[in-house]
């Protein structure tokens, strides 16, 4: 797709299917736009870009029960400001990040009709780990009450968790969700 408003472009395919008790799902996606053009000029500081890569499969031991694992993947970096801003490198109010990554890695296992009141339990955990870099200034230096924010965050955030989930059914129009999550 082509985008005329940032004369950017965007990709994008995907892959899925069934075979034999294998679930699969691939796609992979890019956009590469640039800065936003308007009546008024061109608006700097509003381009972005960014890739998205994602795997999933699993497999069906039975009709009861399914193991499956994945990985999703993201790249990316943007350029934000005020929309009143116009030429000046400088404006009042600007974001940049240069760089934001993230990689996320996740399994489950989901048994499914146990007996007549269980009628689903499912396990699913992952790991995450995202990086970013970003500027962000604010200058209201000509308000009534002036201030300057110039900050900068470079950060590695690692995150992992789980969860489990039973589904119970208590009669034809009763349902019970429990779970616990970490």
């Amino acid at each position: 797709g082509f985008n005329g408003a940032s004369r950017g472009w965007s990709e994008g395919a995907a892959l899925r299917g069934n075979v034999d008790g294998f679930k699969y799902r691939f796609s992979a996606s890019h956009s590469d736009q640039g800065n936003v053009h308007t009546p008024d000029g061109e608006l700097d500081n509003t381009n972005f870009r960014q890739t998205d890569v994602a795997g999933f499969l699993s497999y069906d031991f039975s009709d009861h029960f399914t193991v499956g694992a994945g990985i999703d993947y993201y790249k990316g970096a943007f350029n934000s400001t005020a929309m009143e801003y116009v030429n000046d490198p400088n404006s009042d109010f600007f974001v940049r990040v240069p760089k934001w990554n993230r990689t996320k890695y996740y399994t489950f296992a989901e048994l499914k009709d146990v007996n007549e009141y269980l009628t689903r339990v499912r396990f699913d955990a992952y790991y995450q780990k995202s990086e970013k870099d970003m500027r962000n200034y604010v200058n209201l230096a000509d308000s009534a009450m002036p201030f300057i924010v110039d900050n900068y965050a470079n950060n590695i955030t690692r995150s992992k968790g789980f969860s489990l989930q039973t589904d119970w059914q208590l009669g034809d129009s009763h349902f019970l969700v429990t779970g616990y999550e970490l």
